[in-house]
């Protein structure tokens, strides 16, 4: 159904909102007939690999709002949504929140000061920085208007 949605869209789709069922198969189909999608939001679509995100993201370089939520990504694919998506202007990476505080680490941190210089406005929710993390974010990405870290419990 998905699919016939975007072939609907004769190109000019712009916005797509998939939860639960989207695969890198999926991902791939989007993006081969979706060049000016600007708004992106995947939430629990486990069945993407960082892959199949990374090959995705080469082709869509008018994207400027992305939600991953509940999703298993690692800093890489993040590092090649940076690269490839200049204009991204908002993201949300949300994950499931962590209280184990003998737990951190500050690689999607770091992905995203280094990689995604241009945000205005970060959701990360559940994430696992520390304040090394979101120091990084705050110097790497100078032109945000809106951070959310609930449920960072490492963060100071």
């Amino acid at each position: 159904m998905c699919r016939h949605a975007v072939d609907r869209s004769s190109g000019g789709l712009v916005d797509i909102n998939i939860e639960y069922c989207c695969t890198d198969d999926l991902l791939r189909y989007i993006a081969d007939r979706s060049s000016h999608l600007k708004r992106l939001r995947l939430v629990s679509c486990y069945s993407i690999s960082d892959e199949g995100l990374s090959e995705a993201a080469t082709k869509f370089p008018l994207l400027e709002e992305l939600d991953i939520s509940y999703c298993s990504l690692s800093k890489q694919a993040l590092e090649v949504l940076g690269r490839c998506c200049p204009l991204l202007k908002s993201f949300n990476l949300n994950n499931q929140g962590c209280r184990n505080l003998h737990i951190d680490c500050n690689e999607e941190a770091l992905a995203i000061a280094e990689h995604m210089p241009h945000l205005c406005y970060l959701q990360i929710f559940g994430n696992k920085l520390t304040n090394e993390g979101l120091q990084a974010i705050l110097d790497g990405c100078p032109n945000l208007e809106s951070l959310d870290l609930r449920q960072c419990f490492n963060v100071r």
